[in-house]
């Protein structure tokens, strides 16, 4: 009787062994899955961003006005913008295909064109770099210095800055202030990533990135409907 008791205690100690290992590994199971859908949603993500600057680069190259300027009286993207995009995005595709260096790298750009941006609005000088690639041909054409359009459309303070007038190739504050914290927010998420845990500070970060550009955005687009009487 007693070994009867005994082989029944030990068959329901091995059964909660089993459904103890078993409970482990259908949890990594579905967080590997969910990691999985999380680094394609990365790529997806990444790739369209950077798509979306390519396009405009191209344009540029091509004297595509109306993938440059995408509404009639709006700033059009600079080209130093679309590079922006460009890397940011693949810096995203990076961290989903689990490139770690060329992510890093990547970040390091994107804020590092973010910094001097804005460096060069903070200390009013010129570094060289805003139309190192491309020459801005869309600029004084679109808002001639001295004209009216340019004074109404685009004289605003952004960040304790004045602008009176849109400068060839250079894009504005709030765009390099947003980069800025897109590539610091990449960064924080890379490294906290190699350690296999979340990053609150890059998550943080990131929010204020899309916040300024959803307020940045709404503005780009109500200007001009601004203008229809």
């Amino acid at each position: 009787m007693l070994r009867r008791v005994g082989d029944f205690l030990d068959a329901i100690r091995l059964n909660a062994a089993n459904n103890f290992f078993i409970g482990i590994f259908q949890m990594r199971t579905r967080v590997a899955t969910q990691v999985q859908i999380y680094n394609q949603i990365a790529i997806a993500l990444g790739g369209i961003v950077a798509l979306i600057g390519l396009v405009v680069m191209i344009a540029w190259h091509f004297h595509l006005t109306a993938l440059v300027q995408l509404l009639p009286g709006a700033a059009p993207m600079r080209y130093n913008t679309a590079l922006a995009f460009l890397v940011s995005g693949l810096a995203l595709m990076m961290l989903g295909c689990k490139q770690r260096e060329l992510a890093g790298v990547f970040s390091v750009m994107v804020a590092g064109l973010g910094l001097l941006i804005l460096a060069q609005y903070a200390f009013t000088v010129d570094l060289g770099i805003d139309q190192l690639l491309m020459q801005d041909y869309l600029t004084n054409t679109l808002y001639p210095p001295g004209s009216s359009s340019a004074i109404a459309i685009d004289s605003n303070q952004q960040w304790f800055i004045l602008i009176n007038r849109p400068q060839a190739g250079r894009p504005a504050p709030n765009t390099a202030l947003g980069f800025t914290l897109v590539g610091i927010a990449l960064m924080f998420i890379n490294a906290a990533l190699r350690k296999n845990r979340p990053s609150l500070a890059g998550a943080i970060l990131a929010v204020g990135a899309l916040a300024l550009s959803s307020v940045a955005l709404l503005g780009y687009f109500s200007r001009p409907l601004a203008k229809v009487p």
